[in-house]
This record gives structure tokens, C-alpha cells and sequence, in this order.
């Protein structure tokens, strides 16, 4: 019976150490499940910022898109007026040149005049 008793103690002692490591598996198991909710939640923060960020790049890369255009059609546009510039600035430096020219012909013009009002104020 001897025997018996602590062949139960034994069982008992175990059946307390098995219980024992049970609660610390329960508990752990606890904190592991709330630890998994808690990194689920990261989980869903971190992809909502994820959806913003590719949001946001994305009207970001249609924004630099319409610049881009912009920019080209700026581009143009001023190449375009540089052309219009230098043909102005060529017609302005022949009219500045035929103003020159009709400057000298209209003081010939007027020399020969008032030679003329000489001659005819001699006579």
C-alpha cells in the first residue's frame, strides 16, 4: 500500500506539474493572442497608410505629368516668341537702317531745296 501511496503522490506531483505547465501555456498562449491582435492592427494601420501613400504618389505623378506638359509646352512656346524676337529685332534693324537712309536723302533733299530757293531768290 506503501507503494501505492506514493506511486499516487508521484501522479499527484505530476498531475500539479502538467497543471502547473498547462496555466503557463494557457497564459502564454493569452499574450501570443494579444500580441496577434495587436500586430494585426499595425498590420491594418501600416496597409491604411500604405493605400495613402500610393494615393498620394499617385495624384503626385499625374501633377508632375500635367507640369511636365506644361513645361514642354512653355518650352515651345518661349522658343517660339525667341523666333518672333530675333525677326523683330531684324526688322527693326532694317528700319532703323532705311530711317538712316532716308535720313541722308531728306538732307540732300533739303540742301538741294534751299539751294534752289537761293538760286530762285537770285533771279
Amino acid at each position: 500500500m506503501e507503494k501505492f501511496k506514493e506511486k499516487l503522490n508521484i501522479l499527484r506531483e505530476q498531475a500539479e506539474s502538467a497543471t502547473a505547465a498547462g496555466d503557463e501555456y494557457a497564459s502564454l498562449i493569452k499574450q501570443l493572442e494579444a500580441e496577434d491582435i495587436q500586430k494585426s492592427h499595425e498590420i491594418n494601420s501600416l496597409q491604411s497608410k500604405i493605400k495613402s501613400l500610393e494615393d498620394q504618389l499617385e495624384k503626385t505623378e499625374n501633377k508632375l505629368q500635367v507640369i511636365s506638359l506644361k513645361s514642354q509646352e512653355a518650352d515651345i512656346k518661349a522658343e517660339s516668341l525667341e523666333k518672333t524676337v530675333g525677326e523683330l529685332e531684324n526688322q527693326l534693324e532694317n528700319a532703323e537702317s532705311r530711317y538712316d537712309e532716308l535720313q541722308v536723302l531728306n538732307k540732300a533733299i533739303m540742301e538741294e531745296m534751299a539751294e534752289y530757293e537761293r538760286q530762285l531768290e537770285v533771279a
